[in-house]
């Protein structure tokens, strides 16, 4: 029985010694495989473990980065760790969705000026306007390229809306800007002449006039065929002269 007992607290000593040892770096390395196991799931959870890294690879790399930055308490490095891999996703959801807006805006102007250029294309159909032999495809290669360049940092619906007015409008302004007449051959006007005689006012007077009859019947298609401005002035100034003007 004495026997039994020595051996018995023989064994109780060499435990207290064994524990006296080593209870500080035991209980480190415990605290980081608790740490690394959380940050494991953690990573799991949020989808972040690289593709095809396992357990042991993670810990091995976790184990090493708290053994070099050993922070004064084990579990404050769990706090310092979590706002850092919760700012990179609110980064990369700000670059996603602002690289998803370019992509929408970018789509929406594209398909804003296909539609304009389609327009025009119809119209230059309906009034006979397409460059012989030019399709579709070239056309838009054209308007497209014109569109971008005039504005380029409009929006898609302000460019449109900028752009149809400008038609009529310079449709309108270039009409009344014709080029005058020539002077029918062997007629006097004065020209130059700071008095000119009574003869050579009214033989201007009857050049605007058939002038302006000439410029009417060919818009109206009533020129006959063949017939140029010299010819009509000859009889219009005739029938001007006969009227007495």
């Amino acid at each position: 029985m004495s026997l039994r007992m020595s051996f018995l607290s023989a064994a109780a000593g060499l435990a207290v010694v064994l524990a006296s040892l080593a209870p500080a770096g035991a209980q480190t390395a415990q605290d980081r495989m608790k740490q690394c196991g959380e940050e494991w799931q953690s990573a799991k959870t949020a989808g972040k473990v690289k593709e095809g890294e396992t357990w042991n690879a993670f810990f091995k790399e976790c184990n090493a980065r708290l053994q070099q930055g050993a922070a004064a308490t084990p579990a404050a490095a769990p706090a310092a760790t979590a706002p850092a891999t919760a700012e990179k996703p609110a980064a990369g959801a700000a670059k996603t969705t602002a690289e998803t807006g370019k992509s929408a805006a970018a789509a929406s102007s594209a398909q804003s000026r296909r539609k304009q250029c389609s327009d025009e294309w119809q119209a230059a159909k309906t009034a006979g306007k397409v460059k012989a032999g030019e399709t579709w495809s070239q056309f838009y290669s054209a308007c497209n390229t014109r569109l971008l360049g005039e504005a380029p940092a409009a929006t898609p619906a302000a460019a449109t809306a900028t752009t149809a007015p400008a038609k009529p409008a310079s449709q309108s302004a270039v009409k009344p800007v014709e080029e005058p007449l020539p002077t029918p051959a062997g007629v006097d006007t004065g020209e130059g002449a700071r008095q000119p005689t009574p003869g050579q006012l009214a033989a201007r007077e009857r050049i605007k006039e058939c002038g302006a009859e000439w410029r009417g019947q060919k818009e109206a298609g009533k020129i006959p065929e063949g017939q140029t401005w010299p010819q009509y002035w000859s009889a219009c100034n005739t029938r001007l002269k006969a009227a007495g003007k």
